[in-house]
Formats: C-alpha cells, structure tokens, sequence
C-alpha cells in the first residue's frame, strides 16, 4: 500500500502526514508532493517549485520566508500570500513591497502592514490617509506613515489623526503644527495629556491648558494630570489648578495632580482639601496642612474608595505626628483600611478599640500592635478565624 500511488494521492490530500509513510519512490514523485503540499509544509528542496509553492499558500505552515527570491518576487503568488496573511508582505520582494496595490491589500486587512512596505509607499499621501482613516483605536498603524516623507507638516493629515486617536497623534506633529492654536485645542479637548506636545507657547496658553486639564466627560480620567506639562505660570493659576486637582482619577489610579501645583497653591487649603477628596495626594500638601484635621480627616476616608492604592500613598502616613494621635482620625483610617495602623502613633497602637477595628478590616494588622496586644487571646482568635 504504501507503494501505491493512488493511495498515496489520497492520503495525502486528507492528512499533513501520509507522506511520512509513502514509499521512498512515491516520496519524491512530483504529482504527490503536489498533492501534499496543500495539506503539509514544503520541504526546502522543492521551494523554487512555482505549482507547488503556489498549491502550499493556503497551509497554515506557508511563509514566504521560505521560498526562493525568485518566487518572493512573483506578484501572483505574494498576492494570493498576502491576501490570506498580511504579513507575508515583510517577505516579498523589494519591488512588491513598493508596489501600491499590493501594499493596499495588505493594509485592509490590517494595517500595520505598513511597516513592511517600501519607505516611498509608507510615505505616500493617499495610503497614510487610508490607515488613518481605519485605525481601529488600537495599536500604533496610524503613527507608521509620520515616520515618512513630509506628512508630520501635512495639517490635512494630522487632524485626520488626531481625531482617530483621540489626540495622541500631536505627538507625530511638526514644530509647526505643534504651535496651531487650532490643533493643539483640538488634541487637548480629546486627551489633556497631549498637551505635553505643544509648543511652549501654547503651553502658557490659559485657554488650552485650561481645556487640557479639564474632565469634560464627567466620567473621571488622568486628564488633571496634564498640569504638570503647563508653564510655571500656569500651574500658579489657581482657577487651573482647582480644575485639576478636582478630578477623581480613571478607576484604577489616582489623580495625583497637585504634585505639579507651585508651592503657593499646594498650601492653599481650598485646593488641598478639594484634592484630597477625590484622590489620595495629602503627601504633596504643605506641612501646614498635614496638620489640618478637617483636611486629614477627609484624606483618611478618600483611602476607603481606592482599590489600588499603594500603602506609601495611604493619608495616615503623611499626616502630622499630632494627627496621628488622633483616636478620631486614626480609628476611621483604620476601620476601612487596617494596615493603616502602622502609622498610628505609638499610643493608639495600645488602644484596645482601635487595633481590634484595624483587626477586623485586615488581620495583617495586627503586626503593628503594640506587643501587649499582640498577645491578646480575643485578637489572635479574630485572626485565626481570617486564617492569619
């Protein structure tokens, strides 16, 4: 059986591996290999063989990598390539990968194809619109064609992608349009943190700045964080200032924008206890308000609504030596968060109520009790029953 070519022939077009077991003449008949190769790989003595690479394209295994030069240059066979996988466009040959209809096939499958094409087409006027144009929002296909010819000066162009990327793009602009009222104000409207592209003197532009660091959506973001890329006359605006630090983060971090207020506004008890309502910031407060109890108070229960937060940011760390004696302060910090307590005062760590609040947040607590009541039978039975 394994010498009988009708056999063979039918097994090899249902299996990617009847041809292992064919006899050594039927192995290297052509008719079979032909017959294989739609279901296997090529094998690399047979890969300038143009009917049998041309039967392989649709096998899972095919690459272009692994044909000869000659067959990376045969249009027919890199079209039918590059139509099923869009990258085989990398290994066709240099005059296909300059080739306008080949490289657009390419990129309507996906567009980051584009970086496989030749550097004429990746800087071509009407392809680069094309990939804008269908960028997906994810990815980075729209960025290739800036890299290319003149289209970091093309206005046209950059608003194009500026609207698909919700304002990144300003990143990819010329000196030029990076100084375009008009653009700038549109990136920052999309995404505050583009305002690090513009020029300096739209960075002193109360009006942009302004926009950057505000949440038009309602929804929260990181957009008060664009403060940190306004002129230093700017981040002493007291107006901008209080739009940024109002914003409550994007679910998964922080609004940390009052790090970049001058030292002027961040002893500004209006902005520092607005700040300190939505995010965990009492750390860039100025001293003075690391001692106001109304302020800190609020920090402490602003820690309850962070899933994420790092200990290091916790309010209770940073509060004056005399807040931290504060049974009030201390005992709302560490009934939401009770490793907390390692920053209580040495006195509340011995405070019986406190500690066994702090316990029953978070059994890790109890290390930070004082040793008295690290011994303490009721609060080893809390943690027992937490598996601590």
């Amino acid at each position: 059986m394994r010498g009988d070519k009708e056999i063979v022939l039918a097994a090899v077009e249902s299996s990617d591996r009847a041809l292992n077991y064919a006899s050594n003449e039927l192995r290297s008949d052509r008719e079979v290999i032909l017959a294989s190769s739609k279901t296997n790989d090529i094998s690399k003595d047979i890969q300038t063989d143009r009917d049998i690479v041309f039967a392989s394209i649709s096998n899972d295994d095919f690459s272009l990598e692994n044909v000869s030069e000659e067959l990376r240059a045969d249009r027919e066979i890199v079209l039918k390539a590059i139509k099923l996988r869009e990258y085989e466009l990398k290994y066709a040959s240099k005059e296909l990968r300059a080739d306008r209809e080949i490289v657009q096939i390419a990129i309507e499958s996906d567009a980051h194809a584009l970086q496989f094409a030749s550097d004429d087409i990746k800087g071509d006027r009407e392809i680069a619109m094309s990939v804008i144009k269908s960028f997906p929002g994810n990815g980075y296909s729209w960025s290739i064609p800036f890299d290319y010819g003149d289209l970091k000066n093309d206005r046209e162009i950059l608003i194009e992608a500026i609207n698909k990327t919700y304002g990144d793009a300003l990143a990819c602009a010329s000196e030029e349009l990076r100084a375009d009222r008009e653009i700038v104000l549109k990136a920052v409207s999309l995404s505050g943190m583009a305002l690090e592209f513009a020029s300096d003197e739209l960075k002193n532009d109360r009006e942009i700045v302004l926009k950057a660091v505000s949440d038009d959506e309602g929804f929260g973001s990181l957009d008060g964080m664009a403060l940190q890329f306004a002129s230093d006359e700017l981040k002493n605006d007291r107006e901008i200032v209080l739009t940024a630090v109002s914003q409550y983060g994007n679910g998964e971090c922080d609004c940390h924008a009052l790090f970049y207020a001058s030292d002027e506004l961040r002893a500004d008890r209006e902005i520092v206890l607005e700040a300190v309502k939505f995010n965990m910031v009492l750390k860039y407060a100025s001293d003075e308000l690391k001692n106001d109890r109304e302020i800190v108070l609020t920090a402490v229960r602003e820690d309850s609504f962070c899933e994420f937060s790092d200990q290091y940011d916790w309010s209770l760390g940073h509060a004056s030596d005399e807040l931290k004696n504060d049974r009030d302060i201390v005992l709302e910090a560490v009934t939401s968060k009770g490793q907390v307590l390692k920053y209580a005062s040495d006195e509340l760590k011995n405070d019986r109520e406190i500690v066994f609040a702090a316990v029953k947040s978070e059994a890790e607590a109890l290390q930070y009790a004082s040793e008295e009541l690290r011994q303490d039978s009721d609060l080893r039975e809390i943690c027992n029953a937490l598996n601590y």
